[in-house]
């Protein structure tokens, strides 16, 4: 059931060939966009908004009134502003020191 927590999956495929895929986490009235891929050569022909679509009908059906997406690249912004999706908010990271020293070692 929604309200428990489900995924939800929709696929593209052309004769058995997997093209892309996008898969949402649905827990009633909410959902996330957990990702959205497609195949290299299908990347900018408009399968990447045609599946995030087809997941917001699906939770949709299963009674979301809020879907959001943790974008973590600027294309994907893009993507989900041309189909309505609006900033609501900014996300901070906590990292314990000696993380960001490392990081900032390995750059």
């Amino acid at each position: 059931a929604a309200n428990t927590g489900e995924q939800v999956f929709v696929l593209a495929h052309y004769n058995k060939t997997p093209l892309g895929t996008a898969r949402a986490a649905v827990f009633s009235p909410s959902a996330e966009i957990e990702f959205v891929v497609t195949a290299p050569l299908w990347h900018g022909m408009g399968l990447e908004e045609s599946l995030v679509s087809g997941v917001i009908r699906q939770c949709e059906q299963r009674g979301t009134r809020t879907i959001f997406n943790i974008v973590p690249m600027e294309r994907d912004v893009r993507l989900f502003r041309r189909l309505g999706f609006v900033d609501l908010t900014q996300s901070v990271t906590y990292c314990q020191q000696s993380a960001l020293e490392t990081a900032e070692k390995d750059a």
